[in-house]
């Protein structure tokens, strides 16, 4: 000991460290009791015994013991669980991402990290599962585990900006307004329903691997919000009141549980986005919000995407097929180990109004060997070559297409590459009218001639996902030789499953064709 002493002593002199005025301070947190009693004894070798070991449910989120303590922590370390401490499927990085940047702004963090069995080693993704950004990684063998050491520090607490809802949330003091102190004590009922919500709804993403649920939608009638979850952020969809609801009240209800909200869900105010759904006219039906571009990355099991919480109605990933491109994504992993034991090649998807390309990638990381999706618009179709990219998947193999698939169904295949599909999505909207299109899209009116246009586009014994989000729909397409069959109940994950159904999908398929779990 005491040549390391000396070493020690060496090293402080050279770095130039000076002794602390203050003491240092150590505080210690895990989740399992005998790890605290293991270090305890640590402590006491070490002669520390006066530094505290605390409890951490880190899936509650609970640092208030040291956050605001005095002096506020400068360094922050760990060690996550991980490898066979950890199922795959519960990765607590989103988790401690998301406390660490609200509880500690500013603040020195170093922390090694595993990197999951089966992914490459590259650390963006394990950088954007903390949602952290400017962080190093350094790689590092504990053991047998590959792992990495992710250092860097939290950024400092942001300001409120222009159109986000921090600005929006603020009422008057207590006691100064009678009506909004009633309508805050009326909230409560809300805000202990988000908590609810949290707390359970939590715990299951963890378990499925994804950072993006619903976490409220129009659960209490007299708060009409649609709240999705997405990391350290929410979405808030905010709703027309009833006609039958006195306006000034609804206004009133709104804005005291918007004001509960951001404590109840455990996010910040400014990180909580506002969206207005009205009742509009068809050809009104897209708009855009801002032109903030609050673009953050979510986790959907092995895929990751881009949203976007500030410029449109839509983020850009729908959250309730979830359900959806799962299933799809399934098959087509049944399809090419089939296909691998008989030695044929992988199977093929084609994706129609392909949005922003979620369901391709989907498919693309559960087995198609090639894809692709058509979408008539260049925004989409951008962003989907962001989130193919962002999975790295080969633009070569999964290909986009910007083409209006009324007309591109109507017309014949310019290629093998544009027909002979094992799996199709046909997900359009319910009403559109481009001026680039040739004619307007009515998907009551004209779904039955567009899926038989699409199912000539199969490869023998292939299946197509009809998916609408149309409040009110009357499925009548009938062909001979193919069953259709409602399959809604089993793509809505609990999340999205609230009695009434934001899809429905249906199952097409050749008479006597099985879909595995469908």
């Amino acid at each position: 000991m005491g040549a390391e002493r000396t070493q020690w002593a060496a090293l402080r002199a050279r770095s130039g460290a000076q002794e602390r005025e203050a003491p240092l301070r150590l505080i210690g947190r895990d989740a399992d009791p005998e790890q605290l009693a293991r270090t305890q004894v640590h402590l006491e070798a070490a002669g520390l015994l006066d530094h505290p070991l605390l409890e951490l449910d880190l899936a509650e989120g609970r640092l208030e013991d040291c956050a605001g303590a005095e002096p506020a922590p400068q360094l922050i370390v760990g060690n996550p669980p991980y490898g066979a401490r950890l199922a795959a499927s519960e990765d607590l990085l989103p988790t401690l991402g998301r406390v660490l940047v609200r509880n500690h702004p500013e603040t020195k963090l170093s922390f090694i990290v595993g990197v999951p069995a089966g992914e490459d080693s590259d650390t963006r993704a394990l950088i954007a599962r903390l949602g952290i950004p400017g962080l190093k990684a350094s790689a590092l063998n504990n053991g047998a585990l590959e792992a990495v050491v992710l250092s860097g520090a939290t950024p400092a607490a942001p300001e409120v900006r222009e159109g986000a809802s921090g600005a929006a949330l603020g009422g008057p003091a207590p006691g100064a307004d009678p009506l909004w102190d009633k309508a805050l004590e009326a909230a409560e009922a809300f805000a202990n329903r988000i908590r609810k919500n949290r707390s359970h709804l939590g715990r299951w993403a963890r378990r499925q691997g994804v950072s993006a649920y619903r976490l409220y939608d129009r659960d209490l009638p007299e708060y009409v919000l649609t709240i999705d979850h997405y990391g350290t952020a929410l979405a808030v969809q905010t709703y027309e009141a009833p006609n039958t609801i006195d306006p000034a009240q609804a206004a009133l209800r709104q804005r005291a549980a918007l004001a509960l909200l951001p404590e109840a869900a455990g996010v910040k105010e400014e990180a909580l986005y506002l969206r207005e759904r009205r009742r509009t006219s068809p050809e009104n039906q897209y708009g855009v919000a801002s032109r903030a571009q609050e673009r953050v990355q979510v986790i959907e099991g092995p895929a990751k995407f881009w949203v976007n919480l500030s410029d449109y109605l839509d983020t850009g990933l729908y959250l309730d097929s979830r359900g959806i491109r799962r299933a799809i994504a399934e098959y087509l992993r049944i399809l090419r180990a089939r296909r691998a034991r008989q030695g044929q090649g992988g199977p093929r998807f084609l994706n129609l109004f392909s949005y922003t390309g979620t369901a391709t990638v989907q498919g693309a990381l559960g087995g198609a060997e090639e894809s692709l999706s058509v979408d008539l618009s260049r925004t989409y179709l951008n962003w989907a070559r962001d989130n193919f990219e962002l999975n790295r998947l080969d633009g070569a193999r999964h290909s986009l297409q910007q083409a209006d698939v009324k007309a591109w169904l109507a017309s014949p295949p310019a290629g093998p590459w544009e027909s002979h599909f094992d799996v199709i999505l046909f997900d359009a909207p319910t009403f559109s009218n481009s001026e680039r299109m040739a004619e307007d899209l009515d998907l009551q009116r004209d779904h039955p001639a567009l899926l038989e246009a699409a199912l000539k586009r199969l490869a023998p014994g292939g299946v197509l996902f009809f998916v609408t989000h149309a409040r009110r729909f009357d499925f009548t397409f009938e062909a001979e030789g193919w069953a259709a069959e409602e399959k809604t109940h089993l793509t809505l994950d609990q999340d999205c499953d609230r009695g009434r159904p934001a899809h429905r999908c249906w199952l097409i398929r050749p008479e006597g064709v099985t879909i595995p779990g469908l």
